[in-house]
């Protein structure tokens, strides 16, 4: 009988997306990031993508997301998301705001956040004892509009 090994990881990166004007673009911008590093990582099995926004997850499991929203500031987010996430097995959930509150304080660090523009990464993961593949797909992306300011592998 065959056996089915789960692996699991986590990346926690902690980011400023300039030119934000509401909160559901700033949710749009975080969830579009973890598409642009799922895609660097060639991740192709499942993918969770969480956020405490009940709109924006109406509007990214409904038939067709870019027609669906109301926030016309979100529609190119929603449509690279979409673009990022065509092919691979995707699923975007609602959390509840108090399961997600070390992100708001993360969120609101990095929004007054202006020091060093060096990203800090750090590496937990206990299959990469030499050579972290996070750290290395990462560093080869374009962030465009993004500025890394902690990237954290566990």
């Amino acid at each position: 009988m065959p056996s089915v090994i789960t692996i699991q990881q986590t990346i926690m990166i902690q980011a400023q997306v300039h030119h934000v004007e509401d909160v559901l673009q700033a949710e749009a911008q975080a969830l579009l990031l973890g598409t642009l590093v799922a895609k660097a990582l060639n991740l192709t099995t499942y993918m969770a993508y969480l956020s405490d926004s009940k709109l924006l997850i109406q509007t990214l499991t409904s038939d067709n997301p870019i027609q669906a929203t109301t926030n016309y500031r979100i529609r190119s987010q929603l449509s690279e998301i979409m673009l990022n996430t065509q092919g691979r097995n995707a699923q975007y959930i609602k959390i509840q705001r108090t399961q997600n509150s070390q992100e708001h304080r993360l969120a609101k660090q990095a929004a007054t956040f202006t020091g060093n523009t060096h990203c800090l990464f750090s590496c937990f993961h206990l299959d990469h004892t030499s050579n972290c593949p996070v750290r290395h797909a990462l560093q080869s992306v374009q962030w465009g509009s993004f500025s890394l300011f902690s990237v954290t592998c566990i």
